[in-house]
Order: structure tokens, then sequence, then C-alpha cells
């Protein structure tokens, strides 16, 4: 038998196990899938991580954009409601100095017919009391002869004292009635003044409550529109716009209206007292004159009585109108009251 070499054998060993050599082969294989396996699952991790992400960017977008949404309404309610407040400031601003002024001009009208019922009774008065002595002077010069003699002694003086009394009380009485010329006068006047100034007064007061319904209106509508209204009432600018609304919209025109009437009647009162007053003065000056005063005559005696009558007459009518320009004063200055609250509150909450 042939002895086959070791390394013959050997050759043939090697070129026969194949196996042996495919084993790091397969090997090799297996981490290859598995390395594969890896970055599929890792690509899978990532494009879950990435989704979410935009997911949560694409909500915190949204999220921005709603707030920046409720934030412009509210800037924009803001504004519009800044806007409607200079509105009201504007139509309300100057009710309270007018109405003040026409308090005023009420008082010096009510005061003025103070003074002058006070010169128109004075005057009255003083005409009443002359009446006195002239019928006392009429009744020295009417006395019989024997009643003459047994007075003789001091008739003279008695004549004299008379005399000069009823002429001191004509001067008086005239002196009063034009006194209550000028007062009737200046009720006349501060009347029609403040006439004129009610015609304005209530075109404001119009105009001050429209601009409150204004914002009142808007409010509303801010509540029935606007996300969060309840959040933009907390803002400083809602809560003044409210309180317009309270404060500005209580002016009464109807009262306002009645006050014009009030003072038109007061103007007309004031017109005839002045009127009065000035033909009670004259008539009184006349039958105070020394012409009328010395004629004795019947006819003379008869004239001076008349004229004394007429200026009593007058200074009553005097009288009486003034004291009704005190009434009407009075119900003015009444009147006003309500009006002037109002007015001084709705000036407090345009601050």
């Amino acid at each position: 038998m042939k002895k086959v070499s070791i390394i013959t054998l050997s050759l043939v060993m090697l070129m026969n196990s194949g196996v042996v050599f495919s084993a790091p082969k397969k090997t090799n294989k297996k981490r290859n899938a598995i390395n594969t396996n890896v970055g599929v699952n890792t690509t899978s991790a990532m494009t879950v991580n990435t989704t979410a992400l935009e997911e949560l960017q694409e909500q915190n977008v949204m999220e921005e954009l709603e707030r920046d949404r409720i934030e412009g309404q509210a800037a924009m309610a803001r504004k519009t409601l800044q806007e409607r407040r200079y509105n009201v400031k504007n139509s309300c601003s100057g009710i309270k100095d007018d109405l003040k002024a026409i308090q005023v001009l009420a008082g010096v009208s009510t005061g003025a017919s103070a003074v002058g019922t006070l010169t128109s009774g004075g005057a009255l008065v003083t005409g009443i009391m002359k009446a006195k002595t002239d019928k006392k002077l009429n009744e020295l010069s009417n006395m019989s002869s024997l009643e003459l003699y047994e007075y003789a002694k001091n008739l003279e003086e008695e004549k004299s004292k008379l005399e000069k009394k009823s002429k001191t009380l004509g001067n008086v009485r005239t002196g009063l009635m034009a006194g209550s010329i000028a007062t009737s006068a200046t009720s006349t006047i501060t009347s029609g003044i403040s006439t004129k100034k009610l015609d304005n007064l209530i075109d404001k007061m119009k105009d001050c409550d429209t601009a409150a319904k204004q914002i009142k209106s808007y409010i509303s509508q801010i509540q029935s529109e606007i996300d969060d209204a309840d959040d933009l009432k907390n803002y400083p600018l809602f809560e003044k716009a409210e309180n317009i609304v309270k404060s500005c919209s209580g002016f009464d025109t109807a009262n306002i209206k009645e006050i014009k009437s009030v003072m038109t009647a007061s103007t007309v009162v004031g017109g005839i007292g002045a009127a009065t007053s000035i033909a009670g003065t004259i008539t009184s000056a006349m039958a105070n004159s020394k012409d009328v005063r010395n004629d004795d005559s019947e006819a003379g005696v008869k004239k001076e009585k008349g004229l004394n009558i007429a200026s009593n007459v007058m200074a009553g009518i005097s009288t009486g109108t003034s004291a009704g320009g005190i009434v009407l004063g009075a119900i003015t200055l009444n009147k006003l009251a309500k009006n002037v609250d109002v007015a001084e509150k709705c000036e407090d909450a345009l601050k």
C-alpha cells in the first residue's frame, strides 16, 4: 500500500472542508440582518417623533393665533370705546357750567324780585299813608267857621305839619317806585338771558344723552360678540365707560322745558312790573308836584286825589308782579337742582 504523505493528506482535507470556511460567512449574514432591523426600527421611531413634534408645533401656533385674535378684538374694542368716550366728553362738557350760570341768573332774578316787592310794597304803604294825611288836610280845609275859631291857634301849625308830611310821603313813594323799576328791569333781563341759554342747553343735553347711549349700546355689543368679554370688563376703561353711561344718561330735558316756560313767564311778569313801576313813578311825581299840590280849586284837589290813587294802584300792581317773580324764581331754582346734580356726576365720570 502506497503511503500517503501527511502534507498531501492535509491538502485533501482542506479542500473537502468547505463547511469550515462557510461558518464565518453565515455569521456575517446574521449580523447584517440584525443591523438592517435596527436601522428600520430607528427610522420608524424618528418618523413618529417628528410627527408628534409637528403636531405640537401646529397646536402652539393655533393657540398663539387664537390669543392674537382675542387680543386684537380687545384692542379694537378699547380703541372704539375710547373714541366714544371722547364723543361723550365733547357732548356733555359745559352743561354743568351752563346750569350753574342759569342758577346764578335765576338767583339774581329772584333777589331782584324780592327787593322789588319791598320797594313797591313800601311805595304802596307810603301812598296809603299819604292818602290819609291828605284826607286830614281836606278835613281841616272844610271846617266850619266855629270849628276854625276854636282851632285857630293850632290850625296853621297843624296844616303845615300835614302838608310837609304829605310831601315827604309823596317823595318817598316816588323814590320807591323808581327803585322798583330797576329791580323789575333786572328780573326781566336775567330771565330773558336764561330763556335763551335754556334753548341751547336742551340741545346739548339731548346730544349728551345720545352719546352716552351709544357707549351703552357698544358695551352690549362687546358682551355679545367678543370672546372673553368678562375679562375685557376688568380694564379700567370699561369700568369708566359703564360709569359714564350711569352718570350721563339722567338729564331731564322735559324739566328744562318747564323751566323755560317758567322763565318766559318771569320775563313777561318782570316786563309788566317794570312798565307799571315807570308809570307809577311818573304819576307819583306828578301828584306830588308843586303845581298840583298848590291848586286848591275843586278841580285841582280832584286831580291830585286821582293821581295819588292811580299811583297807589300801580304800586300795588308792581308789588304783585315782583312777588310773582319771587315765586317763579324759586320754582326755577328748585327745578334746576335735579339737573345740576346729574351734570356734576357726569363731569366727575368724564375726568
